[in-house]
């Protein structure tokens, strides 16, 4: 088994998270591991394609004969759609043919987008919220004759 990382203090936990898994199954592995030094330098500078390479040639050169690589970080998942390799294991994993743990990777990130997408909604609706009563406030305020200090403040029905 193979973990790669762009970070060596996301290697070393992500390494540990493994064998203590491997551990409590009751197995016994091998693991083989790969810092991708200056992929976590190139990424943070946008430079995309510096990342990519690294981490696209760790998995040619560096991962050869592991049966599995384990991706420390999101943002080393890209590559794997630029090897032609794994191209064939990932269409493979969505067939449902093997690999099951890389097969429900799509549908982690469609529940994630959900879920910022859910965060968008309430957050357009909160502001949207805001600025009602930033309007109608007043109109409210004169039409029920209140004032700042009339201790009226109850927002919910009771």
């Amino acid at each position: 088994m193979g973990v790669m990382a762009t970070l060596s203090t996301t290697l070393a936990p992500t390494v540990a998270l493994v064998r203590r898994k491997a551990a409590e199954a009751g197995k016994n592995i091998e693991i083989v591991e790969c810092l991708c030094e200056g992929a976590f330098e190139a990424v943070m500078a946008a430079d995309t394609a510096t990342h990519d390479r690294i981490v696209g040639d760790a998995l040619t050169k560096r991962m050869q004969g592991v049966d599995v690589i384990v991706l420390a970080q999101a943002s080393m998942a890209r590559v794997l759609e630029t090897l032609p390799r794994a191209q064939s294991a990932r269409r493979a994993c969505e067939s449902g043919a093997g690999c099951a743990a890389h097969a429900g990777y799509p549908r982690c990130l469609r529940k994630r987008y959900f879920v910022v997408g859910l965060l968008g909604v309430v957050s357009v609706i909160t502001f949207l919220d805001r600025m009602a009563i930033a309007v109608v406030g007043p109109l409210i305020q004169g039409e029920l004759h209140l004032t700042p200090r009339s201790g009226v403040g109850c927002s919910a029905p009771m």
